[in-house]
């Protein structure tokens, strides 16, 4: 069960048990039922600046978004070659 279907499931029980009974029950920490993270906007601050910086033929081929972070290719492109 995923945390956000625990969250839900909790929402929804929490008028007939406890949150503490159904958190204990699920194995499922009350502080994360509680924890909302919060948004930090200048990630996406500094992403657009980097898209501005970075030639789109570039982005495109060399650098990939994965999971939040920035990865460069382990191998060089040669001067003339297309990426394949």
């Amino acid at each position: 069960m995923t945390l956000s279907e625990k969250r839900s499931l909790i929402s929804a029980l929490h008028k007939e048990y406890s949150v503490r009974e159904i958190c204990q029950t699920l194995g499922f920490n009350r502080s994360s039922f509680y924890y909302h993270p919060q948004e930090d906007p200048s990630e996406d601050l500094l992403r657009s600046e980097i898209e501005k910086l970075v030639p789109e033929r570039i982005r495109d081929t060399d650098i990939g978004v994965s999971h939040n972070y920035f990865c460069v290719r382990d191998t060089p492109l040669e001067p003339d070659a297309s990426p394949g």
